[in-house]
């Protein structure tokens, strides 16, 4: 997701250079029987992050803010953040937080500041100091561009008035420049001060970076052959499966077992990848015997490890900022295919809120036992806790503050991002692709 990250000198940005900032950092508030009262009140306090946690100067969201022990204010930001700050001010607006007038004018705004920073062509960098305005690293990520052009992609749809703007943005981003045709998968990146290509590429189906696959196919920047070229499991994997042909590739279809439960690994054992490109696309519809089938296992597996396995009281693994601030990837390693997978050990509310539309009993149960610990802010949840000690990173990610809010829009407006994406040619394109297969 963070790329390569080569940081020059960053600034100092103070809590008067932004909008707001928060007061107190612990709250307590009522878990009512009411489960969608509920849901909402973490909205609303979930999009205080996205009211006031932005640059006043550009517009810009900031990467994140530390409250504990001592002030940290992360004065950067990304291609990911913007793409999916946006999409949290449709989300604001979807849930009734904000004007229309108010979402389009932060959107325009954090344009406006997109238009003025540097890039490499029409690709922006991995990462940019916020104060000055300025690009920090060398490195062109193939995926935060992705969500980047994905949220554009979401506001063409939701706000005509500036469907021009969006669209001479994402018709400029050709995506065949990171797609390595002898192996049929995407590159990490480009290095623009080597005038190299990343010498990694994305070759595994179910992780975040599938989106990158859809985004560009749905272009029609690549071939959909590029689909089926992706593993399904990494070669020479000891594992079962078989063998079927689509769009005359030969795909492995193998699968690992946790239990009795066959399930396409991801790669380290994380919610993140397995549910994160499920926000904007509805694969549980489109590629229900494929991907969205997948996807429910992936969060019963969680599930099942987290609270019957290890004997966690809350459940939902994925990689964030860890009780230590450090930030770490954390995963089942059961259903991972890097070697050891990611370790357990910590738990972060927003794997869970991404599992809403799979299990939404199972992780509105989980929310409320989220609650019990000292792990909610003015902002609405933390980052994560370790379920054993109760110790809690009180630190607010841009990114994960997004997915929270991303996910409870889709869940109360009967997955509203998801079918604007779908409204979209590249969302509509490759609905019949990803319905052909099935797993195992």
């Amino acid at each position: 997701m963070y790329g390569i990250l080569l940081f020059l000198t960053i600034s100092v940005l103070t809590p008067d250079d932004l909008i707001g900032f928060p007061r107190d950092t612990v709250f307590r508030i009522e878990i009512s029987s009411d489960s969608i009262q509920l849901l909402r009140r973490i909205a609303n306090d979930t999009w205080g992050y996205f009211r006031d946690i932005v640059d006043k100067k550009t517009g810009l969201p900031l990467d994140h803010i530390r409250l504990s022990p001592e002030v940290e204010i992360g004065g950067y930001t990304s291609p990911t953040n913007i793409g999916l700050y946006i999409v949290s001010v449709i989300s604001a607006y979807d849930l009734g937080f904000i004007e229309r007038e108010e979402a389009l004018s932060r959107i325009r705004k954090a344009m406006s500041a997109v238009e003025e920073m540097e890039k490499f062509g029409e690709w922006l960098f991995n990462w940019y100091d916020l104060g000055p305005l300025r690009r920090s690293t060398d490195f062109i990520s193939v995926l935060d561009c992705s969500w980047f052009v994905i949220g554009l992609i979401i506001a063409r749809q939701t706000y005509p008035e500036i469907s021009h703007l969006c669209t001479g943005i994402i018709d400029q981003h050709d995506f065949s420049f990171f797609y390595d045709d002898s192996v049929g998968h995407m590159r990490h990146g480009y290095d623009v001060r080597k005038g190299e290509n990343s010498p990694y590429h994305y070759g595994l189906l179910c992780t975040e970076s599938r989106a990158v696959s859809f985004l560009a196919i749905g272009k029609g920047d690549v071939p959909q052959e590029h689909y089926f070229r992706i593993h399904r499991v990494l070669p020479n994997s000891d594992v079962e499966g078989s063998l079927k042909d689509y769009l005359g590739v030969d795909v492995f279809e193998g699968y690992y077992r946790y239990k009795d439960i066959r399930i396409v690994p991801s790669w380290g054992g994380s919610l993140f990848e397995f549910l994160m490109p499920a926000l904007f696309v509805n694969e549980k519809v489109f590629a229900r015997n494929s991907l969205g089938k997948n996807d429910s296992l992936a969060a019963a597996i969680h599930i099942d490890y987290c609270l019957g396995e290890k004997g966690y009281p809350v459940w939902g693994m994925s990689p964030c900022c860890a009780p230590d601030y450090n930030y770490r990837e954390y995963g089942v390693s059961l259903i991972g295919e890097k070697r050891d997978g990611y370790p357990d050990g910590i738990v972060t509310p927003y794997a869970s809120f991404l599992a809403l539309d799979l299990l939404p009993n199972k992780v509105i149960k989980n929310i409320k036992n989220l609650l019990s610990y000292d792990i909610y802010g003015e902002y609405g949840f933390y980052d994560s806790v370790n379920p054993l000690t109760g110790a809690v990173a009180k630190i607010y990610l841009c990114l994960d503050q997004a997915l929270i809010l991303i996910s409870l829009n889709n869940y109360l407006n009967s997955g509203v991002i998801r079918e604007r994406f779908h409204r979209d040619e590249i969302g509509e394109s490759i609905e019949d692709l990803i319905s052909m297969e099935e797993f195992f």
